[in-house]
C-alpha cells in the first residue's frame, strides 16, 4: 500500500493506518459519506474529499449580513433569515432580539506533579481559560437561538451580546474549539467521544466514529450577572482537564503557525473520563468523519482513566502535538507500533518518537518528562547526565553506523542539546525556529530521502525488546541523519552538531554522524 493510500473506486478509500503510541499498523477500508468522494488532494494523499462547490452537510454559515445558509444532505446551501449574522465555529449567531453586552471571565482548575515526582499533587491551581469560544443563547419559545460569540482573551475574559431583557433561562456555553481564520470552520478542538468506559479500540473509533460532542460548560446569564466580576470556574470534577488539554493545542497551534508562517493541519483531540485507548496516547493524521458540520484533518487520542488522570500530563499532550507538528510541516516515517524508551528501535520510529519527545521538552522549556500509566507514576530527564526513576536507556555506539537501532530518548536528547546549549541556538523552540525550519526543508519532505532508509515494520515480543516478523518496505522514509543533514545544509556549524551528538556520551558511544560531509540538495 503506498503511503498516501488509494481510491478503490469513487467512494472507497484504502490506506495503511499507522498510529503513533502503542497502536498497530492496519490496512483500513473506508466508505466516503455522501456527498464526499474519494480523490487524491493535489495529486497526493488519498482522502474522502468534498467538492469545493459543495458545503458540508449539517454545517451552516452566513451568506450575507442578514442571511444564514444551512447545508442539506446534497451539499447545497438552504438560505434562511438571520439578522446580524455572525459566523462562529459552531454555526452563525443571529440577533433576533434587542441586545445588551455582558462581560465576564472563566478560570479552570489544574493539578501538577508533587515535588517528589511520585504522583499528581493535591493542590489545585487556577488558570485562565484562554482561547475558548463562548456563545450566548436566548430562550425563544421551546428552543434556543444563538445571539453572539467571542473568544476568551489571555485572562479568560470576554464580552458578548445577550438578549435584553434576558430570559431567566438564557445561558452562556463555553466550548473547547477555536474557529478558523475565516470563522466558518475550526482549527482545533477537544471533543468528548460517545464511547463506553474502559479500553476502546482506537483504530475502529478513528475510522468509523461512534458519536461525539465538543467539551462544553454552561452558565446561566443570571449566575454571571450575580457573580463578582462575572468570574466563573470550571472545576476538576466537571472536566477542567479538557481545558488543560485544549490549552496545549492552542499553544502548539499558534506558536508553530507563527514560526512557520502558515497553520498546521486542523486537529481534534479526543478525551472521555474513565476511558483509555488501545494505542495508549496516540496521534493519527487521518481525516475525521463529519461531526456537526465540522471535519478535522488529524486526531489525537488521550486516555483519561480515573486511576491515572493522564490529562494532567503536559509532557504527554506536548509529545502528541510533536507528532502533529511533524505531520503538518514535515514527513512522518510511518513506523508505528509498541515501543519503550529503554528498547532500541528502528531509525524511523526512533526519529518520529524522539522528535515528539524533544518537541515536548522544547515547548515546555523542561527536559523532564512525566506521566502516570497503569497506576504507576514515572519520570525521566532527556538532558545529558539526566536522571530517571526507570531503567536507563542504552547509548548508541559509534561502531553501529547510521542505521543502527537506538532509543527514542537519544534523539530527543540531541534535539534538546541543539536547542539550548550552543551559542548559535540558545533559545527554546518557542523563540527560535531553526529546528522547525529544518523539519520543513526539502531534505525532510521530498522523497526519496538522501540517506536511503526504507520503512520497516515488525512485531515486538511482549515484555521484551525482541522483534520478529521484520519487513522492509519499498517506501523511502526520513530519519535522524536526514534531519542533521538539513541542519548542516542550512548553516548550523558542524561543531554544534558534533557537540550535541557527543554530549553526555561515554567513550565509544554516540551517534556516528559526520557533520562535515552532509548530503545537501
Amino acid at each position: 500500500m503506498p503511503e498516501e493510500g488509494i481510491c478503490l473506486d469513487k467512494i472507497t478509500l484504502q490506506r495503511c493506518l499507522v498510529p503513533t503510541g502503542q497502536g498497530q499498523p492496519q490496512l483500513i477500508t473506508q466508505t466516503c459519506a455522501a456527498p464526499r468522494v474519494c480523490a487524491k488532494v493535489g495529486g497526493g494523499e488519498a482522502r474522502c474529499f468534498l467538492d469545493p462547490s459543495l458545503c458540508e452537510p449539517g454545517s451552516s454559515r452566513c451568506l450575507s449580513p442578514d442571511t444564514r445558509g444551512t447545508c442539506n444532505e446534497a451539499g447545497q446551501q438552504v438560505p434562511s433569515p438571520c439578522p446580524g449574522c455572525k459566523d462562529s465555529a459552531i454555526g452563525p449567531t443571529c440577533q433576533t432580539t434587542s441586545t445588551t453586552s455582558l462581560s465576564g471571565a472563566l478560570n479552570y482548575e489544574v493539578r501538577v506533579p508533587n515535588e517528589q515526582l511520585q504522583d499528581w499533587g493535591s493542590t489545585k491551581y487556577l488558570a485562565s481559560a484562554q482561547g475558548l469560544l463562548v456563545v450566548s443563547w436566548h430562550r425563544s419559545g421551546s428552543s434556543y437561538e444563538p445571539v453572539d460569540s467571542a473568544i476568551l482573551d489571555p485572562e479568560g475574559a470576554y464580552t458578548v451580546q445577550i438578549a435584553s431583557p434576558p430570559d431567566p433561562e438564557d445561558v452562556l456555553l463555553f466550548y473547547t474549539i477555536r474557529p478558523s481564520s475565516d470563522g466558518k470552520s475550526a482549527s482545533f478542538a477537544v471533543a468528548n467521544p460517545q464511547v463506553s468506559s474502559g479500553e476502546q479500540d482506537a483504530e475502529q473509533f478513528l475510522v468509523e466514529g461512534q458519536g461525539e460532542s465538543l467539551w462544553s460548560w454552561s452558565a446561566s446569564v443570571a449566575d454571571v450577572l450575580q457573580s463578582p466580576g462575572g468570574k466563573l470556574t470550571v472545576t476538576e470534577e466537571i472536566g477542567s482537564g479538557a481545558i488543560y488539554l485544549f490549552d496545549y493545542l492552542r499553544y502548539a497551534y499558534e506558536y508553530t503557525e507563527y514560526l512557520a508562517g502558515k497553520p498546521g493541519k486542523s486537529l481534534v483531540a479526543w478525551m472521555r473520563p474513565n476511558t483509555s485507548w488501545s494505542c495508549g496516547a496516540c496521534y493519527l493524521g487521518w481525516t475525521t468523519r463529519e461531526m456537526g458540520g465540522l471535519t478535522f484533518d488529524s486526531q489525537i487520542l488521550i486516555p483519561a482513566t480515573l486511576q491515572d488522570e493522564s490529562f494532567w500530563s503536559a509532557p504527554v499532550h506536548a509529545h502528541e502535538l510533536g507528532h502533529w507538528v511533524m505531520d503538518s510541516y514535515g514527513t512522518s516515517p510511518n513506523e508505528g507500533g509498541p515501543h519503550s524508551v529503554v528498547c532500541p528501535t528502528y531509525p524511523g520510529q526512533a526519529w518520529s518518537e524522539g522528535w515528539a519527545t524533544g518537541f515536548s521538552s522544547l515547548a515546555r522549556a523542561s527536559s523532564i518528562y512525566y506521566d502516570k500509566q497503569q497506576g504507576s507514576f514515572f519520570w525521566f530527564d532527556i538532558a545529558p547526565a539526566g536522571q530517571s526513576d526507570q531503567k536507563p536507556w542504552p547509548n548508541p555506539v559509534e561502531s553501529g553506523g547510521l542505521y543502527q537501532q537506538m532509543s527514542e530518548n537519544e534523539v530527543a536528547g540531541i534535539l534538546w542539546e541543539l536547542a539550548v546549549k550552543p551559542a548559535q541556538a540558545q533559545e527554546y523552540l518557542g523563540t527560535s525556529k531553526f529546528l522547525l525550519d529544518a523539519l520543513r526543508s526539502v531534505q525532510m519532505n521530498d522523497p526519496p530521502f538522501a540517506r536511503g532508509y526504507q520503512r520497516h515494520s515488525w512485531a515486538l515480543v511482549p515484555g521484551s525488546c525482541d522483534k520478529f516478523d521484520v519487513a522492509i518496505h519499498p517506501q523511502s522514509a526520513p530519519m535522524l541523519a536526514d534531519y542533521l543533514d538539513a541542519l548542516v545544509c542550512s548553516g548550523v556549524p558542524a561543531s554544534v552538531i558534533s557537540g550535541a551528538l557527543k554530549a553526555g556520551q561515554p567513550p565509544g558511544a554516540g551517534y556516528p554522524y559526520d557533520p562535515t560531509t552532509p548530503l545537501c540538495p
